[in-house]
């Protein structure tokens, strides 16, 4: 040991883990939780933004979607354009107001809050109703993907606060 009290082990007189137990118990995020909890999160972004390029190319008048956009947006689309461009203006500011909770969402989801989550699975969800209505099954698939890509990340954020971590988000 030398005189600032450090050795081969390191310096004994700092707070740095001293065990392997210490660095396990810490309340320090995994790295590879955060990245699971925030590739769910992102979701929420794909979502809004595939539904936006929806509402484009039903304006414009092209016969093809996204599977991983919003149903209600599309029969919102439909519906406002059999009343004109009012229809179609409405139509947009609907969209563009769907696309932002769903943005919304991914912004707090990102920040590790549970209930974005959940109210984002349950319109997912709902989503999906439509579509199983319409009889679009690959619309329905892929929406049942998205909903277990979104259920993992809200399952590893719900443990690692059920295990203490501390997101640092407070």
């Amino acid at each position: 040991m030398n005189e600032n009290n450090t050795s081969i082990f390191g310096n004994l007189n700092s707070s740095e883990p001293t065990s392997v137990a210490d660095i396990t118990n810490s309340n320090s995020p995994d790295p590879e939780v955060v990245k699971r909890i925030h590739t769910s999160a992102n979701w929420f972004f794909w979502i809004a933004g595939l539904s936006m390029i929806n509402t484009v190319i039903a304006i414009t008048g092209g016969n093809w979607s996204f599977i991983a956009g919003l149903g209600f947006t599309q029969v919102v689309d439909a519906v406002m354009q059999s009343a004109g461009s009012i229809g179609t203006v409405i139509a947009i500011v609907f969209d563009i107001l769907a696309a932002a909770v769903f943005v919304g969402l991914g912004l707090l989801a990102r920040k590790m809050v549970v209930w974005p989550f959940i109210v984002g699975l349950i319109i997912y969800v709902l989503d999906a109703l439509i579509l199983i209505l319409a009889q679009l099954w690959l619309g329905v698939a892929f929406h049942v993907y998205v909903v277990v890509m979104i259920v993992v990340g809200l399952n590893a954020l719900r443990k690692a606060l059920r295990d203490g971590v501390n997101f640092g988000t407070e």
